[in-house]
């Protein structure tokens, strides 16, 4: 297992810091989603199909790659509702797309989702079924022609400016998980209700609402995969976000804690710099000490997905690290710069309620001990033996 960077790699992430540096945005305020221009130099970056198939207009990386550029850009990016929508975009719709789509439907849709042309989102959460996928009460019926979907998903992270949307729905309840199916389903299908940008505390960039399905007919030709894939898919997407957009938070930790030892060695209390208080200075190194194990757990978890491994267990760790990391290096770097952290439209204050979400999307911190205990063996009297390639 080799974490180092080749000669080629570092360059591509000192070129794209350098790119996304000159960018100058500031940190998502409520009620704005982002523009169209900022989109764009996303899409002009490769960050929006940095993973996805080079024929099709993508940079052709891998998961250990991905999360590399994503880290970068939440180093770079003081906006994490942006960088949140363009992880959101490529992992939960873009790579879907890529890895269980039919040709037609690679060529129609990978190509403007790489260029940053289309606005990709992703729906499976509903109000009654957030962690809990298996009680989707969204169903898609057979009709002659293809299927007629119904039911409502929210929290659609993109929603609100997508122009394709991957949907999760029941295509035979009886079979629990097996009955689950994908759809492919743009912009403007007849019976797709997009609902407007709901207020969030944080990744305020991040356009997110309700997106209401009624009597919404798609061909078969929309079926992502084959029928009853839709749980493997899913399990496949959470592989990738669970490491990939995790990665985003190890950059801003990055950022933020090179900001507050910088603030710290220069200001002064009782007659000496912050940071030569033993209090202060125990602090930040354990961060830093969380942020390289964090990274650790990313990196493995990105390269065993690299690898074809397709076990739940080491995304969901990285997840539960970096994303209590994230609060934690907010809340303190906030703390550690007194009032100034607190102070009118202070980056700080931002960087908190951008962390709070992140114990939540993809599965809570609780689903994710409940995936590592089961994987592990730890709830059952016997260790689960995991069949990946049937399940997949």
């Amino acid at each position: 297992m080799d974490f180092g960077w080749s000669r080629e790699e570092r360059l591509l992430a000192e070129e794209l810091v350098e790119e996304i540096a000159s960018w100058q945005l500031s940190p998502g305020e409520r009620g704005r989603s982002f523009t169209a221009a900022e989109w764009s130099l996303c899409g002009k970056a490769g960050l929006l199909g940095w993973a996805m198939p080079t024929e099709y207009g993508g940079r052709g990386m891998g998961a250990l790659s991905t999360a590399n550029a994503f880290e970068t850009m939440g180093f770079a990016c003081s906006d994490t509702g942006l960088a949140f929508s363009a992880a959101a975009h490529l992992l939960a719709c873009g790579m879907p797309i890529a890895e269980f789509g039919s040709p037609e439907m690679k060529e129609t849709c990978l190509p403007r989702l790489s260029s940053g042309q289309w606005v990709g989102a992703n729906g499976v959460t509903e109000e009654q079924a957030g962690s809990d996928v298996f009680s989707l009460s969204t169903t898609a019926e057979r009709c002659d022609d293809g299927y007629v979907l119904n039911g409502r998903k929210s929290f659609v992270s993109n929603g609100p400016a997508a122009d394709v949307f991957v949907i999760y729905a029941r295509t035979d309840p009886s079979l629990g998980a097996l009955g689950i199916s994908a759809f492919v389903v743009p912009k403007g299908t007849h019976g797709l209700i997009v609902g407007p940008p709901q207020e969030k505390v944080g990744l305020h960039s991040c356009p997110a609402g309700y997106v209401d399905l009624v009597e919404c007919r798609v061909g078969r030709e929309n079926l992502l995969g084959p029928e009853g894939a839709g749980m493997s898919i899913f399990k496949r997407t959470m592989q990738w976000e669970r490491s990939c957009l995790t990665a985003i938070y190890l950059g801003t930790a990055k950022r933020l804690l090179s900001l507050t030892s910088d603030h710290c060695a220069a200001r002064k209390q009782f007659d000496r710099p912050l940071a030569q208080h033993q209090a202060v200075a125990h602090t930040l190194a354990r961060l830093h000490v969380r942020l390289e194990a964090g990274r650790l757990l990313v990196y493995r978890a990105c390269w065993l997905l690299d690898q074809g491994d397709k076990s739940l267990t080491p995304a969901s760790m990285a997840k539960v690290s970096v994303s209590q990391l994230a609060l934690d290096v907010s809340t303190t770097a906030t703390h550690l710069f007194g009032s100034l952290g607190i102070w009118g439209n202070s980056p700080l204050g931002h960087s908190v309620v951008d962390a709070l979400p992140a114990s939540l999307f993809s599965g809570s911190t609780e689903m994710q001990y409940d995936i590592i205990s089961s994987e592990l063996g730890i709830t059952q009297a016997e260790p689960i033996r995991i069949d990946h390639d049937r399940a997949f």
